[in-house]
């Protein structure tokens, strides 16, 4: 007999206007993103040069400094546009 799969509910987002609701955001879920929406395309060409970096890379070999260029750029983004 296959087994039941439990749904996730979906959090509801809030808002976050002081530093101690960030604080506090932290503390409730550290993997929370305090960025904020852009509902701006990002181009994916502006892409290519962080992921060339990460991909001439194993994963483990990976720094902080080769990832936060890449994070920066998706931070807040819903969409990226793949044209040109």
């Amino acid at each position: 007999m296959p087994r039941k799969t439990k749904k996730n509910k979906a959090k509801k987002s809030k808002l976050i206007s002081s530093p101690q609701e960030i604080c506090d955001a932290y503390k409730e879920d550290f993997n929370v993103c305090l960025a904020e929406i852009n509902p701006e395309p990002l181009p994916g060409k502006v892409l290519l040069e962080p992921v060339t970096t990460l991909s001439s890379k194993s994963a483990s070999a990976w720094k902080d400094k080769d990832v936060l260029p890449l994070a920066e750029l998706l931070a807040g983004r819903i969409a990226i546009d793949g044209s040109g």
